[in-house]
């Protein structure tokens, strides 16, 4: 982090933690009073009842369960993931493999992944390297349907492990309770494919 420059991680309290993040300290509103804080909480709990989408997220988790999820995920690691041409910004943590992140770490700005292999890489020029070399333009496994430029590809767990588990910490990052796969446990995937272009095909997740 720029010391130069302070931020704080912000929480909204009663509010999906696909919002938190860093925010500048010149765009903290310090003056805000508890009551202006309660009209707002007020505001969310009636959308939440409209909408009848309170605590879906944490459906079979009982109150221990979610506290210790939320004590430990509660910072996210990664703030943006570059996939391919589109930057995306992440909602939740993401147990990362510890060769690219493990606890204590500061916080990934940027983290680069490979479309077509689903590989990590902490820099562009680690990226660009790979790119170079890598060959694989569809996913690891068999086509089992097509339409027009679509395709779908079935990937088995045991032979192509790392490229599941990658997928999955990548799902990760965007849903709250998604489960993370276990070596003694190797599920089926499946990934639609889009053809771009006669000889360039992008995986999408």
């Amino acid at each position: 982090m720029n010391k130069e420059k302070t931020k704080f991680y912000v929480h909204w309290t009663d509010f999906n933690r696909r919002l938190d993040n860093w925010i500048d300290k010149d765009k903290v509103d310090f003056e805000c009073t508890k009551e202006q804080m309660k009209e707002i909480r007020e505001r969310k709990r009636r959308f939440d009842d409209l909408q009848h989408e309170r605590h879906e997220d944490h459906e079979g988790l009982g109150e221990a369960d979610l506290k210790e999820h939320e004590e430990l995920t509660k910072v996210k690691n990664v703030n943006k993931l570059q996939f391919g041409k589109y930057l995306l910004e992440t909602w939740y943590f993401t147990p990362l493999p510890r060769e690219i992140w493990k606890q204590g770490d500061d916080i990934i700005e940027v983290l680069y992944m490979c479309e077509f292999c689903l590989s990590f890489y902490k820099t562009k020029d680690e990226l660009e390297r790979h790119q170079k070399r890598d060959k694989i333009r569809h996913p690891p496994g068999d086509e089992i349907y097509r339409n027009g430029k679509v395709s779908v590809f079935e990937v088995d767990g045991e032979k192509s492990k790392i490229w599941c588990q990658n997928l999955c910490y990548v799902a990760k990052m965007f849903l709250d309770h998604k489960s993370t796969p276990r070596p003694s446990a190797p599920l089926p995937h499946r990934a639609a494919r889009h053809s771009r272009a006669a000889r360039r095909q992008v995986p999408v997740l």
